[in-house]
């Protein structure tokens, strides 16, 4: 069980550690690379932080489908990692944490922020939608259909001759 929890654990936070490198790093360098001009470039990074935040979104269902399909996790170990990784940012601890916990609450903040300008979305509000979207995910399983026309396909595609028959 420890292992299947580890690499669960580890997914979750390796997924969420790379779209944070993207958003906080990568896609500013690249836009003020090839828009210099400030109000094309505050343009798209609205953009990004819409688009951030969907794919944020998706990312927790997907991390919810995978804690389940993948990795075999039940609801009551999935829910104790959820709980785990989400309230370790609420503790005052080093300040690597609190700079993780602050970029994490930004990737589907500002996107509320964007639609709710006027609302105060409080920590605890997306921690309730983060984990709505990954109880959701349990849900989801992606299954490949194999078809017996491709199958069929892949046979005809293979030349017949006297080593293959």
């Amino acid at each position: 069980m420890r292992t299947r929890v580890g690499r669960f654990s580890l997914e979750f936070l390796i997924v969420i550690g790379l779209v944070m490198a993207l958003k906080i790093w990568f896609f500013p360098l690249l836009i003020s690379f090839w828009f210099p001009a400030r109000l094309v470039a505050d343009h798209l990074m609205e953009w990004t932080v819409l688009i951030i935040g969907v794919m944020m979104m998706f990312i927790y269902l997907g991390l919810g489908s995978s804690g389940k399909q993948t990795h075999g996790l039940s609801l009551w170990q999935a829910t104790a990692v959820f709980s785990g990784l989400h309230l370790l940012f609420f503790i005052q601890t080093v300040s690597v944490i609190d700079q993780f916990y602050l970029y994490w609450k930004d990737l589907i903040g500002d996107l509320l922020a964007l639609f709710f300008p006027k609302q105060t979305i409080h920590d605890w509000h997306l921690v309730i939608i983060y984990f709505i979207l990954f109880l959701a995910g349990r849900g989801i399983q992606v299954k490949e259909e194999k078809t017996e026309e491709h199958r069929d396909n892949q046979k005809s595609s293979i030349p017949l001759n006297e080593k293959n028959l």
